[in-house]
């Protein structure tokens, strides 16, 4: 598997004396790509199967700007998304079919197998990718820093970036990986009927039958039977209308017992802009943490909408 292999490797680089004082190999990039290996083999490697439609939804949806990364409940602190084959490519053409995640804690040392511990001095959230389309091609690496940018606005993120050695078109692609992995992960608590489990196989081989060898297990998926509905077929007339995609967005609603609640905040008392949406820049943080108290995200799924023609 392929993210098995980058992690192994950069590991294996970190923890190599030879390498001591070798440029680049100790540098930032490194040091999050080694800390993501760690953290996800202290979780056990966790890794989910993306399925088709459900990455193509999320790809398109954009969540609202006063949502933000630290109200996200992690299934684990690190882990593996196993996207679609050719789903995400560069500008040349490279194919990124995984990304990573992994949740730093700031001040908390992670211990590397084989090398020493590494504390970041502020809580981030770290995304790294790479693909074997190339060995041109170079690990693409994203750091968050808590509390400093809504999900919304992730291409203008730039600035909380803690490796600024990346081109332009590689700054695009690790950003269209990281939209995916953040609403992915936001997709355990607002749909968790799309995550399925794996399980032991139900045909296993004769080694793990008779001598003890190692177990068939299906993996864990993500998106299973999220289907895409089908688009209606159109000729751009009036009676007919050509029909085009209304993307996936993330909408939020009230949960809990807050009627009658004080501390409740509802959409509806939010400053709105002279679009109508609510303006986010105007909400004090404590307004803005009151609201998420009681507030969720859904997804609400694409759909088709028709345009007549002339």
């Amino acid at each position: 598997m392929v993210p098995a292999v980058h992690l192994a490797a950069t590991l294996a680089a970190w923890a190599d004396p030879t390498l001591d004082g070798v440029p680049g190999a100790r540098d930032l990039m490194t040091q999050m790509v080694a800390v993501t290996a760690a953290r996800t083999l202290e979780c056990d490697v966790p890794t989910y199967f993306v399925e088709p439609d459900l990455a193509s939804a999320i790809r398109g949806a954009e969540p609202p700007e006063g949502a933000r990364w630290t109200d996200i409940t992690f299934p684990f602190p690190a882990g593996i998304f196993m996207l679609p084959r050719g789903f995400v490519t560069d500008a040349e053409g490279h194919s990124y079919d995984y990304v990573t995640w992994c949740h730093v804690v700031a001040g908390q040392p992670v211990t590397i197998p084989g090398g020493r511990s590494i504390a970041f001095g502020n809580e981030a959230l770290i995304f790294s990718s790479a693909s074997i389309a190339s060995e041109d091609s170079p690990t693409l690496t994203k750091s968050l820093d808590a509390n400093t940018w809504p999900l919304a606005r992730l291409g203008e993120s730039t600035k909380v970036q803690l490796v600024a050695n990346l081109s332009d078109a590689e700054q695009s692609t690790i950003n269209i990986l990281a939209h995916l992995a953040l609403g992915l992960l936001l997709i355990f608590e607002a749909r968790p009927n799309l995550y399925v489990e794996g399980r032991k196989a139900a045909r296993q081989p004769k080694a793990a039958r008779t001598k003890g060898g190692r177990e068939l297990w299906t993996p864990r998926r993500l998106g299973a039977g999220y289907r895409r509905p089908s688009l209606p077929k159109g000729d751009g007339t009036h009676a007919s209308p050509r029909f085009h995609w209304q993307p996936a967005r993330w909408v939020h609603y009230a949960v809990g017992n807050f009627k009658g609640n004080p501390d409740f905040v509802s959409s509806a008392s939010l400053p709105r802009d002279d679009q109508g949406r609510i303006d986010w820049a105007s909400v004090d943080e404590e307004t803005r943490r009151r609201f998420w108290r009681f507030h969720k995200l859904r997804l609400v799924d694409e759909f088709p909408v028709g345009i007549p023609g002339e």
